[in-house]
């Protein structure tokens, strides 16, 4: 009697084993009501270098860099606005180059407060872009505050680096003006 419970016994297993096997694989994927997520971090911004006094070469080096760069940087800044939250992310690490680029190169004492105010523009964006990325602002929000350090890159880097070309250009031309006048060339 015990030999025939015994096929019984692991018939009744095997059968109740397959049928867990098909109810597990039947049964729902529970996914998270939470979406995936990395947050974003700029990097800090590199320490500027303020050279003492205003030196010509020294003021057009910093000139070239600062003068094309902030202008990328805004056009750039500005496309990225038709961007969602999940494509900003490349657009972030490319602006944080860029206003790299802008903070390492010395800047001369004479153009310290234009290279503070670009500093502080492109800080205030690659903020507007962290927060929206981390969903800590709304796309509005962040449209918002983008636009608003747009606006004030027209209006106050643009006159600020108007006159920082002017004043280079009268130091070259007086430059000139001595070189001439004493028999250089």
């Amino acid at each position: 009697m015990m030999n025939r419970s015994r096929p019984v016994f692991i018939a009744l297993l095997a059968l109740l084993l397959i049928g867990g096997l098909a109810l597990t694989a039947c049964g729902e994927d529970k996914k998270s009501d939470v979406p995936p997520s990395i947050v974003i971090t700029v990097r800090a911004e590199p320490v500027a270098t303020l050279l003492p006094g205003c030196k010509t070469e020294e003021m057009v080096a910093w000139y070239e860099v600062a003068s094309t760069l902030i202008f990328t940087f805004k056009n750039e800044s500005q496309a990225a606005l038709e961007l969602s939250a999940v494509e900003v992310p490349p657009i972030i690490g490319r602006l944080t180059e860029l206003r790299d680029a802008v903070g390492s190169q010395p800047a001369p004492e004479c153009a310290s407060m234009a290279h503070n105010a670009i500093m502080l523009y492109m800080r205030q964006i690659l903020e507007a872009y962290q927060s929206f990325t981390n969903g800590d602002i709304s796309k509005d929000e962040q449209t918002m505050a983008v636009n608003a350090a747009i606006n004030e890159i027209d209006n106050t880097i643009g006159p600020l680096l108007s006159g920082t070309q002017a004043s280079l250009e009268q130091r070259l031309r007086e430059e000139r003006a001595t070189q001439e006048a004493s028999g250089g060339s």
